[in-house]
């Protein structure tokens, strides 16, 4: 019964070793799979980061042409607006000081007159006085008719020009609104792509971290093929205290 005891035992313990060496090597594999797999993802995750790094830069410099865009487009409509002002107050400058002169041009006709029938009255060419004055009274209505036509005119120009302005400073509006607009949207995506970077990162970190579950607990594709191979069984009663200890530890392991 010693002798085969002894001889079941050392059975027993070639079985183990070879247990063993079988898990070592096997465990060997795994190992060089995932530093194969981490080296495979540091790769994948600084080019990731170099194409994002790029991306960040394409963007800053559209950013930064956009705003030196709008900037110039509010200045080139700010003169422009300016220069239209600028004219329209000379225009009207000019009209008024050629009111005042007309004013004063017809302040003299009407003194000089005023003088002129003063002084026919005077005479005794009474007659003539009556054609020279109804001469002179045409002659008067034809330039105040001018005149009259003149004003008619430099009122249109005016007009015309003040629907200019209107225009331009509608469209002054316009153009503010819809660069408003446009920083608005564009605020908008930026925001809703900082927001599927940060979403893309965060489901790449998920899946690195679901893909090294399944490596390590040998899930799905990762999982283990081939049949393991069976333990031997033990025949008899009757076994040895240190023979159970020993069959516990390989089992644990």
């Amino acid at each position: 019964m010693v002798d085969e005891l002894g001889s079941k035992n050392r059975d027993q313990c070639e079985a183990l070793k070879v247990s063993i060496e079988q898990l070592k090597e096997a465990a060997i594999t795994l190992q060089r799979e995932i530093s194969d797999i981490s080296a495979e993802s540091g790769i994948k995750i600084k080019r990731m980061d170099v194409e994002a790094s790029t991306l960040k830069d394409d963007l800053e410099n559209a950013s930064f042409q956009q705003e030196v865009e709008i900037k110039y487009t509010e200045k080139w409509e700010a003169a422009r607006a300016e220069q239209n002002l600028t004219i329209a107050s000379i225009e009207e400058a000019r009209l008024t000081k050629m009111l005042r002169v007309l004013q004063y041009r017809i302040d003299f006709e009407e003194r000089v007159h005023t003088e002129i029938t003063m002084y026919l009255e005077q005479t005794t060419l009474v007659k003539k006085f009556e054609e020279d004055l109804k001469a002179w009274m045409q002659k008067y209505d034809e330039q105040m008719n001018l005149y009259d036509r003149e004003l008619l005119d430099i009122k249109e120009k005016r007009g015309i020009q003040l629907e200019k302005l209107n225009s331009l400073t509608k469209k002054f509006h316009d153009h503010a609104r819809k660069i408003k607009e446009y920083k608005h949207e564009k605020e908008e995506r930026i925001r809703e792509s900082a927001l599927k970077e940060h979403l893309n990162k965060t489901t790449t970190k998920i899946q690195a971290w679901w893909r090294g579950v399944m490596v390590r607990r040998h899930l799905g594709p990762y999982k283990k093929k081939g049949k393991v191979k069976e333990r031997p069984k033990f025949k008899g009663k009757s076994i040895d205290k240190a023979d159970t200890e020993t069959k516990g530890k390989a089992q644990r392991k």
